[in-house]
């Protein structure tokens, strides 16, 4: 009598079994697929389509003093996004105002004065994991200083779906092959 039952219940486990995977496959994040031909990047992310200019390979040092991620598809097209400032600048101003981060206090008011924003599309898992750990550390206690390598590039065309998209406001763009936390 219990074999019966249990053959009546595998009909219902194997449909809440292909369920579970649809729903979730369908909230994961869509992965970037990134290409090179000479000089010119193409980033593709769910609906949207990026083409860029690479500008120059870099590596450069940052203190980061904040940053998101995107919470919606519609602004999924990068990794993360960052107010940063050159960490040779940052170290100017510790030295001659200590405590940077206070808010109301001269350091401060000139490192808002000095940071910008920069926007990250990851090269890879690893680096993207860093990228996402680096998030963390900035919006929590204290500021991480981060040094990275990557190309600096200029957004050409993007588009989500078939309307163009603007992509003013967000700073530099910079894709990320390496990246490394230094405090």
């Amino acid at each position: 009598m219990r074999k019966a039952q249990a053959m009546k219940s595998y009909p219902y486990y194997f449909f809440l079994f292909i369920l579970t995977g649809v729903v979730l496959t369908g909230c994961a994040k869509p992965a970037a697929h990134i290409a090179t031909d000479e000089n010119l990047v193409t980033i593709n992310v769910g609906r949207h389509s990026l083409v860029a200019e690479e500008t120059g390979y870099l590596t450069e040092t940052f203190l980061i003093m904040g940053g998101f991620t995107p919470d919606s598809e519609t602004m999924a097209f990068f990794t993360a996004n960052f107010l940063a400032i050159p960490n040779d600048q940052a170290q100017r101003l510790i030295s001659k105002y200590g405590d940077i981060s206070r808010c109301k206090t001269r350091g401060a008011a000139e490192a808002q004065r000095l940071s910008r924003p920069i926007t990250f599309f990851a090269e890879n898992a690893e680096v993207k994991e860093i990228i996402l750990k680096t998030v963390q550390l900035a919006n929590g206690s204290a500021w991480p200083a981060i040094e990275i390598s990557g190309v600096e590039l200029k957004i050409v065309e993007h588009k989500y779906g078939e309307m163009n998209f603007s992509m003013s406001g967000m700073g530099t763009y910079y894709l990320i092959n390496e990246i490394n936390i230094l405090e």
